[in-house]
């Protein structure tokens, strides 16, 4: 069956694996179309197992081998999809999920719901809609009226091998009728369903798939063509009786239509709307949601770092994610949980949160941690984020903390404490186990968007902090070291210091030629190493301890003897003439006692990155001389890329050495090369009409830098019926200089779906080239096609933007 050879074969396979990762939202697009048309097929050789487990079933393309999402596994061999153990970090009982609906034909019946009962499921339906687009002269074009019965179909095998069969006939008008067998189909009770049937008799705990057929007589067939030579089956639903169904996204709900599933209200947050299950919300007792940034999420997030979960009220049936990150694709779903235990979870929706550049606060740094109230709570001080016109005033902070000794994961809903204002940066946890070890970090929110979290701080729960905000002063052949010891429950007793060549230390320092220590009281705060060797460079760590034992060593703070201190003022600022460079100055004045610069080092990096760039300077370079009494220095950082922050920290060097450990560097300093360039405002509104088309149209604000607009260029996409996820960009179009309109570009409109447009400015190569792209919000357009057929000039087109970041 190989099309060439099986070099070929696994080549293209791989291939096909890296696109899904690299091009996930179309690639998970096309796979998820290609399941549907193939849906109900029989494939020979095909397991039933295997086939409730794999990439179609999933909803993602998985590697070989890999579990499910729902991590059901492979059963008992009977393909029935009965409850199984988890695989993943749960132990716990894993719940199936439900299956998303595919695209419906639109001969076939509507809107399929399935409740869940003790034995049983009901399954509901709303009759084919009548035909919306008036250019077609059949008045009836889905024939409705012909529909004789609706037979429902339902197996243990997803596949439909083996179905049993329940017939509702219908009257002349259309209205429920005959029973087969007699009385277990009728009219619906389920609010906003015309028709139902109850299966009953099954198996608690038993997966079963479920599909309806509107029958007029003709072949049947499965897909979403339109044939009038065909009826057709609904996409295959499951469901597992005996406990609770699944959720039901708002946008799937007929009661609820204009409601989004997923929307993202304020930068960095997601709210998720929903319905009870189809079969009412009596018998719930809670929801929970979970959310990550896999769709592969966990049974039990409590047990793992990669998904959050938080525990809702029964009559809850909207939640709001706070503290997300922009620029991310988030997958959120939600499970009822009743008497018998959690239910079917839904199935998977997801959104991605806006990749606008916002001013998000910096992060906090020098996050210190120490036992209090006898060893029971536990104290965090930090140091709030340099306020820049990158980055705002912080309005709050979240602090969070996880029990190392008990393999705690970080939790924003268990293990978090928000702290709105920008008060005193202290918060005390309170209620711990004592001699336990303990992390924690901080990280600064404003009303836009979440900073970078700090670094973590660790301590054993009762014994002393651990001494911080180590400074080093050198002298001529001393060091004096100065430090902070935090306030501890019981108090701290006594420092001890070390200093060493070498900066991993020796584990008996006493017994290591270059290692030396020192007990020390403590207080005072600080100690002069005398006897030290000229451009050598030296590494302090020093130690508390109090009645319950030793804290965990300080960092690690180096210093080369006769090094220049660190340069201050350092401003960093956009190029006014170059979208890829960034104005650096700085000011530096030599100490007494120590030699004259004959250098600088500059380093960069993308804001949130943990690797930076390097490059050395000569003092010509950034037009510094000290005999000539200067104490400033400027230089252009080019080749950068434009609309992405970068952080920037600067250092001198004499011939004692580069000065390149901490406590020499410069304080980083955050800009943005070609943040002016870049339009803004940018909205869709309808635009013109003519006899054959509808369109809409992109407006934006010009960008304010004095840089030469050589055009813009506007790219559009698609994000389906619901404003979740979005198709690749592109309808790519070139705009004159002198316009901040593109009119008519989007001539082919498709009624009831979202729309999101983005715009870029265009320089000259001399300038750096292109800005980055300022995106539109998502916009819902719908074309009512009014009274005259095939022609668009009497049709309304109207834009509603979508409540999002």
């Amino acid at each position: 069956s190989l099309p060439t050879t099986r070099r070929a074969t696994i080549a293209r396979q791989n291939a096909l694996e890296r696109l899904s990762i690299e091009r996930a939202t179309p690639f998970r697009s096309l796979l998820a179309g290609e399941c549907a048309r193939i849906e109900g097929r029989v494939f020979e050789g095909d397991k039933v197992a295997d086939l409730n487990r794999d990439e179609c079933r999933a909803g993602v393309p998985l590697p070989s081998g890999d579990d499910d999402e729902t991590g059901t596994g492979s059963g008992n061999g009977t393909g029935t999809g009965d409850v199984d153990q988890d695989t993943g970090t749960s132990s716990s009982i894993s719940s199936p999920q439900a299956t998303r609906p595919g695209t419906y034909s639109k001969r076939a019946a509507q809107d399929v719901k399935l409740g869940s009962g003790n034995n049983q499921i009901t399954v509901s339906w709303n009759r084919p809609q009548a035909d919306d687009n008036d250019q077609d002269d059949d008045s009836d074009p889905y024939d409705v009226a012909d529909v004789l019965e609706y037979v429902v179909e339902y197996s243990t095998s997803s596949s439909m091998s083996n179905p049993q069969r329940l017939r509702l006939q219908l009257t002349s008008g259309g209205t429920a009728g005959t029973s087969i067998p007699t009385g277990t189909c009728g009219a619906s009770a389920i609010t906003g369903s015309e028709y139902q049937c109850r299966i009953t008799s099954l198996q608690n705990l038993r997966r079963y798939y479920i599909r309806v057929e509107a029958n007029r007589e003709l072949p049947n067939s499965t897909g979403s063509s339109n044939s009038s030579s065909r009826d057709y089956w609904t996409p295959i639903l499951s469901l597992t009786p005996g406990i609770a169904g699944p959720p039901v996204w708002v946008d799937s709900d007929t009661d609820t239509d204009g409601i989004q599933p997923l929307i993202s209200p304020e930068f960095g947050q997601i709210t998720a709307t929903w319905a009870p299950p189809a079969e009412g919300n009596d018998a719930v007792l809670t929801y929970r949601i979970q959310w990550g940034t896999s769709s592969r999420l966990a049974n039990n997030c409590s047990n793992t770092a990669s998904c959050d979960q938080f525990q809702l009220a029964r009559d809850t049936t909207s939640y709001t994610i706070p503290g997300l990150t922009n620029n991310r694709t988030y997958y959120v779903r939600v499970q009822a949980t009743t008497g018998s235990g959690p239910g079917t979870w839904s199935y998977v929706e997801s959104i991605r949160l806006s990749a606008q550049s916002l001013p998000n606060p910096g992060r906090p740094t020098n996050v210190v941690v120490s036992s209090a109230s006898l060893g029971n709570n536990l104290k965090v001080d930090w140091t709030a984020p340099a306020i820049t016109d990158n980055d705002p005033e912080p309005t709050g902070y979240r602090v969070q903390w996880r029990n190392l000794d008990n393999n705690e994961a970080w939790s924003s809903q268990t293990r978090e404490a928000s702290l709105t204002g920008a008060s005193a940066p202290t918060y005390t946890i309170v209620g711990l186990a004592p001699l336990d070890r303990y992390q924690v970090r901080v990280l600064a929110v404003n009303q836009y968007a979440a900073g970078p979290w700090s670094s973590t701080a660790q301590i054993t729960l009762g014994v002393a902090g651990a001494p911080h905000s180590v400074n080093l002063t050198p002298g001529t052949t001393s060091i004096t070291a100065a430090w902070t010891v935090p306030t501890s429950s019981p108090a701290a007793t006594n420092i001890l210091i070390q200093w060493d060549t070498n900066r991993s230390f020796a584990a008996r320092c006493l017994s290591d030629a270059s290692c030396n220590e020192k007990n020390l009281t403590s207080s005072p705060p600080t100690y002069t190493i005398n006897g030290l060797t000229r451009g050598t460079e030296y590494h302090v760590r020093l130690r508390a301890t109090n009645s319950n034992g030793p804290s965990a060593w300080s960092p690690v703070a180096s210093i080369r003897m006769s090094t220049p201190i660190a340069p201050s003022s350092l401003t960093v600022a956009e190029d006014a003439d170059n979208v890829r460079n960034l104005d650096l100055s700085w000011s530096y004045t030599r100490e007494t006692g120590k030699r004259e610069a004959n250098g600088f080092r500059i380093q960069w990096r993308r804001t949130n990155s943990t690797s930076w760039s390097s490059r050395s300077l000569s003092l010509s370079q950034v037009d510094y001389d000290e005999a000539n009494g200067d104490t400033d220095a400027a230089y252009t950082l080019t080749g950068l890329t434009s609309g992405i922050e970068y952080e920037v920290r600067v250092l001198a060097r004499n011939i004692a050495g580069g000065g390149t450990r901490d406590g020499q560097w410069s304080q980083p300093v955050s800009a943005t090369p070609g943040t002016t360039f870049i339009p803004s405002s940018v909205e869709i509104a309808a635009g013109t009409l003519d006899n054959n088309n509808a369109t809409i149209e992109a407006s934006w604000t010009a960008p304010s830098s004095s840089i030469t607009v050589s055009g813009y260029t506007v790219q559009w996409r698609t994000c389906g019926t619901s404003g979740g996820s979005c198709g690749s960009w592109g309808s790519t179009a070139t705009i004159n200089s002198d316009a901040a309109t593109e009119s008519g570009y989007r001539s082919t409109l498709r009624n009831n779906i979202f729309y999101q447009a983005r715009v870029r400015t265009n320089g000259s190569s001399s300038s750096g080239g292109n800005s980055a792209y300022a995106e539109s919000a998502k916009y819902k357009v719908e074309v009512d096609d009014n009274e005259t057929p095939r022609d668009r000039t009497d049709d309304t087109i109207t834009v509603t933007e979508l409540a999002t970041n």
